[in-house]
């Protein structure tokens, strides 16, 4: 009760200020996905078909771009 009570007198006018712990965890759910990403991806360059398709993937998705503007 008394958590609840001091985290409704940290309040602005913006709205309630989240605690420093829920953010930090929320930078460390980032940081997971990120780094699940980039190790999905290293681990598709290695496997020879999984690297050509992602090789003809980044081709065509530059050259689209290109095309837009």
């Amino acid at each position: 009760m008394e958590k609840t009570i001091a985290r409704i007198k940290h309040q602005n006018v913006k709205g309630y200020l989240k605690p420093i712990a829920f953010e930090r965890w929320r930078m460390y759910v980032k940081m997971r996905k990120l780094l699940k990403f980039i190790m999905k991806n290293t681990e598709n360059k290695l496997i020879p078909v999984r690297a050509d398709l992602s090789i003809a993937f980044n081709k065509w998705r530059n050259d689209y771009h290109k095309n837009i503007v």
